[in-house]
């Protein structure tokens, strides 16, 4: 499923690597959900860590119903400064996180 931030953390490349790994494809799909999962679960993080708290639950109602509406990054870059970088940069982490384990575990 698409998700409103996905451009902005670039985990394609990460998937794409994911795919071929020498693996079988329920692995595949497992480390790929469990990707996902962390990703997801970094994004709102980063979110809720710098938004102002009385607009949590407003944004995570929103979210929830429409997790790849667009319109919620323009609702974020009006409450928080530079929230795309904030996500890039949390996005870049994971990304060189999740590189170098499966690295480790292919070399």
């Amino acid at each position: 499923m698409k998700i409103f931030y996905d451009e902005i953390i670039q985990i394609g490349e990460l998937m794409t690597h994911i795919q071929h790994l020498e693996i079988d494809t329920q692995e595949k799909e497992e480390l790929a959900n469990l990707v996902d999962e962390t990703v997801h679960h970094e994004m709102v993080s980063v979110i809720l860590t710098h938004l102002p708290e009385e607009y949590h639950e407003e944004f995570l109602e929103r979210f929830q119903a429409r997790p790849h509406d667009e319109s919620l990054l323009a609702y974020l870059k009006a409450k928080i400064e530079g929230i795309e970088e904030k996500l890039a940069t949390a996005g870049a982490e994971i990304r060189e996180k999740f590189k170098a384990i499966l690295q480790s575990r292919t070399s």
